[in-house]
């Protein structure tokens, strides 16, 4: 029995790989998208907006960008710091979602993609590694992307996805770069918000059609058909039908290049309100460079109240074949449309294919081989490909449904690029054989964590890609361990083995064999009314004490394998989706304190474990709540964060209480009025404050009067959603909605005396033997310094709580080799820590077990 509780012990401490890929076996959304399309639904999960905008219907987009330039111009690293660069943590392996791909014209190596919320990347290998090239500007979602046929350093990228679902922000218009993606100007279309295609006249490269789609959410009239005879210096907009009327693609004929083709799509989706198709939807020709259009028919629908979203292409082998890819407004896909004689005339030559759930408005995309006009690329769920012209299409071997694009190479069509929900697929031989990109590091993280006994081993929540884990920390070994969208994910402090994750809308899962199998979550749980994102914690002195929020507060005693209610309904009503808790913490120094936060702007408080609860709101605006956190020592002392915008005198999202909110200070300082996601307290400096926001993630060493960026290396504009603390490593990790995660290592004495020459100077040795019992070696060395003749070291041993249990080493060393050894005769069997303090500076921390 001994020998087997050795191997597992040994085996989670040197991480090794020991999950397999897992599929949830709880019920689920198909593939984390929306499947309600009628206008009496509103869409549960478009929970990234609906958040950002309560209580009004839409995201401010002007305060939004206010806040981003306030950052970018009023708020910056404190060089003094000296803190590590962030660096990322991944994963890369399992990519997100992709927007658009485009490969040069000539050279089939470089390839570009557009990603719904981390920017634009380029590789120059083929989809090998990747590079980002659309960092440091006021958006990350790409919608659309051309390259100069001539000229290919010349590239144009269309900003804000168009495929009309959550989880971002509206683009900010057109940008061009004239150096290959080194360097950007805008170039207009400021309030285009969504743009679908871009179109490159080949034999006139200053002129430019961009497909306008225009807001999802609300109508505005910057929508339609532009065009620029410029290089997109000016833009004059050619082609309008409805402020609810945007275009989603344009092409052009490349024999006639004053033929325009265009597809209209009618499509509004606000909160209370889906709408994806209509009679306004249609295709559109211009045969005078845009100047006038006349709606196609000739066996197109027109006047079709059920016609959705429109994919096109036009051979480029043979210019009288065009291809369109239809939806219909239900969401189901309404097939294959092609005309052989220019568009006068078409028929739906294949109805079954795209197939789509009811959410083609999502995934539609339609390519065709610019040497062989059979040869045709159609994506629904599935990418499928066709070789005579439409008649039958076989599924290609993809990695990941969703389809958002295609790209065949120019110079060389058995180059392909295909872009889904799960990244960048690719071939070299036409498409008898595919490959998939495993270095993008695109994923949209809702939350995470780390493992207390290894800070290598990560788990954390993504946007239709489950739940995922790494046991290393590197950023290409990421494997899924969870199905649909993942969200919160726990590890258990004191045992690894129990691993908790969760999927939309209250699908909890637990499980006991570090996350190789789960089980069922929810026995007990009232989820009538819960989040897409329902919130659940550990006790912070009894994992296996859980508490999890729907709109009740729930307490399990056995590690999820039971709920009971410990709280009434805390929400106000439960209307247009409102109603839920959405954060909730408990005490670590009174387990009988527990707050929480609702998403429509209720905080709540109980001080006997649930048995009486106090709404404590006033002072706080009405926002939605997006986390409770409880100071570590004082059950009094609790911080709150806010999402959405100004709402109040103080614009304030970040507030404070010493009194169990009685009453709340706002300690927003310099900050801007932008959500903020979480805010971590520092365990070992608890003046000390992180927060992640949807610009950044920033610190505060004084309590909120002052605000600094946390360290360089993030890129800017990406979602921060979450933030985790491994306190015996004081390493922080944030997980990002579009570029994955990252992570730095904050200093022990305070962020503003870190110094890098000392966190470079030293060795600390895994302990030897390992388990041990009870006495066990310890090696360290000291590096030779500039300037330093002898170091103050220190070497203390924790327990799994973190709590210190005795001073190892406290006293100057010169440089050289070192030895002390720790004797645990005194203590239980389990995990304990060594953490090496140089100069007052944390600089290592290692685990070790005591096996008695």
């Amino acid at each position: 029995m001994k020998v087997k509780i050795i191997l597992i012990i040994v085996l989670l401490l040197s991480g090794c790989a020991y999950l397999f890929f897992k599929k949830n076996p709880f019920p689920e959304k198909s593939h984390g998208e929306e499947n309600k399309t009628s206008e009496d639904l509103i869409p549960a999960d478009d929970w990234f907006v609906r958040q950002r905008a309560f209580p009004f219907d839409e995201i401010p987009q002007e305060e939004y960008l206010k806040s981003v330039e306030y950052v970018r111009n009023k708020m910056h690293v404190n060089e003094s710091d000296n803190l590590p660069a962030w660096t990322s943590v991944g994963p890369a392996n399992i990519e997100g979602r992709i927007t658009t791909v485009a490969i040069h014209p000539s050279n089939p190596q470089i390839v570009y993609a557009g990603t719904a919320n981390g920017g634009l990347w380029k590789s120059t290998n083929f989809c090998q590694t990747w590079s980002s090239v659309f960092d440091n500007q006021n958006t990350s979602s790409v919608g659309a992307f051309a390259i100069d046929p001539v000229n290919p350093e010349t590239i144009y990228c269309g900003t804000g996805e168009a495929n009309a679902l959550r989880s971002y922000y509206p683009g900010t218009g057109m940008y061009k770069s004239t150096n290959g993606g080194a360097s950007w100007t805008f170039i207009g279309l400021d309030s285009s918000f969504c743009i679908g295609k871009i179109a490159i006249n080949p034999n006139n490269t200053q002129e430019v059609f961009t497909a306008a789609s225009g807001w999802t959410r609300r109508r505005n009239e910057q929508r339609g058909i532009y065009k620029s005879t410029n290089g997109g210096i000016n833009w004059n907009r050619k082609f309008y039908i409805a402020d609810s009327v945007g275009a989603i693609d344009v092409v052009i004929d490349p024999n006639n290049t004053s033929k325009i083709f265009a597809a209209m799509w009618e499509r509004t989706r606000r909160e209370d309100y889906i709408k994806y198709g209509g009679a306004k939807s249609g295709l559109f020709l211009s045969t005078d460079s845009g100047d006038s259009w006349n709606q196609i028919g000739g066996g197109f629908p027109i006047n079709d109240a059920n016609l959705g979203r429109i994919s096109l292409d036009i051979s480029k082998s043979n210019a009288q074949i065009i291809y369109a890819l239809t939806a219909n407004a239900s969401g189901t896909s309404r097939g294959l449309f092609k005309s052989t004689n220019a568009g006068v005339n078409w028929t739906n030559v294949n109805s079954s294919v795209a197939t789509s759930s009811n959410y083609a408005w999502f995934n539609r995309i339609c390519k065709t081989d610019p040497s062989n006009s059979n040869k045709v690329l159609c994506g629904g769920l599935d990418m499928e490909l066709s070789s005579n012209g439409g008649s039958s299409f076989s599924v290609v071997g993809e990695s990941h449904v969703d389809q958002h694009a295609a790209d065949f190479s120019q110079s060389n069509p058995n180059y392909i690029v295909i872009g889904n929900d799960g990244g960048i697929d690719y071939s070299t031989d036409g498409g008898s054989s595919w490959g998939a990109s495993t270095t993008l590091p695109i994923s949209q993280f809702y939350a995470g964590d780390i493992d207390y006994s290894n800070p290598d081993k990560m788990l954390g929540g993504l946007q239709d890609n489950g739940t995922v884990r790494t046991t290393t920390g590197g950023t290409g070994n990421w494997q899924e361990i969870n199905g649909g969208d993942g969200f919160y994910a726990l590890i258990d402090y004191q045992n690894p083995l129990r691993v908790y994750s969760s999927t939309q809308n209250g699908g909890l899962a637990r499980s006991t064999d570090g996350g190789n199998s789960f089980f069922g979550g929810t026995s007990g749980l009232d989820v009538q009314y819960t989040n897409w994102m329902t919130p659940y914690i550990m006790d912070k002195n009894n994992p296996l004490t859980m508490y999890c929020g729907t709109y009740k507060i729930f307490k399990s005693t056995n590690g999820m394998q039971s709920w009971s209610a410990i709280s009434p309904d805390l929400a106000n009503a439960h209307i247009r989706n409102l109603g839920t808790i959405t954060t909730v913490d408990v005490s670590r120094s009174d387990p009988n304190v527990i707050y929480c936060g609702t998403d429509d702007a209720n905080v709540w408080r109980t001080t006997n474990g649930g048995s009486n609860w106090i709404k404590i709101n006033s002072g706080l605006p009405y926002r939605w709540v997006t986390r409770v956190a409880i100071h570590p020592d004082s059950a009094n002392v609790c911080y709150v964060t806010l999402s959405g915008y100004k709402v109040d005198s103080t614009g304030s999202h970040i507030f404070r209480t010493t009194n169990f909110g009685s009453s709340w200070s706002s300690i927003k300082g310099n900050l801007p009025d932008a959500p903020i996601n979480d805010v971590v307290i520092d365990p070992d400096n608890t003046s000390t404050l992180y927060i992640g926001t949807d610009i950044s993630v920033m610190y505060s060493s004084n309590l909120g009067t002052s605000w600094n960026i946390l360290a360089t290396g993030l890129p800017s504009n990406v979602p921060c959603h979450d933030l985790t603390f491994h306190q015996p490593t004081r390493t922080l990790v944030v997980w990002t909605h579009g570029r994955s995660a990252f992570r730095t290592v904050v200093p022990l004495t305070g962020i503003q005396h870190s110094n890098e020459n000392v966190v470079n100077s030293f060795v600390l040795s895994q302990n030897f033997p390992n388990p041990f019992n009870p006495e066990t070696k310890i090696n360290f060395t000291i590096a030779t310094r500039a300037g330093h003749q002898m170091s103050d070291v220190m070497l203390i041993a924790y327990d799994a709580l973190g709590r210190e249990i005795a001073v190892l080493v406290n006293e100057k060393f010169a440089p050289g080799n070192y030895s002390t050894s720790f004797n645990g005769e005194n203590f239980p069997s389990g995990i304990y820590f060594y953490a090496m303090y140089l100069d007052g500076v944390a600089v290592a921390t290692k685990s070790m077990v005591l096996l008695k």
